[in-house]
């Protein structure tokens, strides 16, 4: 009896392994977050993922990072920033 009890046990374990790694492989998203010396970054770059990221320097020195992904980039799409607008046109 307990040597069937034992081999359950294993079997369970490597059943909760992969479904742990099915759990992974479908929700992780992969990115990257550098850290330079005395730096606190705020964000993380993504490898897959493609944007334009517009920074607006403040006059004490802060930077304000904006960015806007690919996939709101469709004809004639419109962005309204802090002192400018963005129009996109593809010919």
């Amino acid at each position: 009896m307990a040597q069937g009890a034992g081999l359950i046990l294993v079997h369970a374990g490597i059943i909760l392994m992969f479904l742990g790694e099915l759990f992974t492989a479908t929700f992780a998203e992969e990115s990257m977050m550098r850290i330079d010396e005395k730096q606190t970054p705020k964000y993380s770059t993504s490898f897959r993922e493609i944007e334009l990221a517009i920074v607006e320097t403040e006059a004490d020195g802060i930077e304000t990072v904006k960015p806007i992904p690919l996939t709101r980039f469709e004809d004639d799409a419109f962005f309204k920033m802090n002192g400018f607008e963005l129009r996109v046109i593809r010919s």
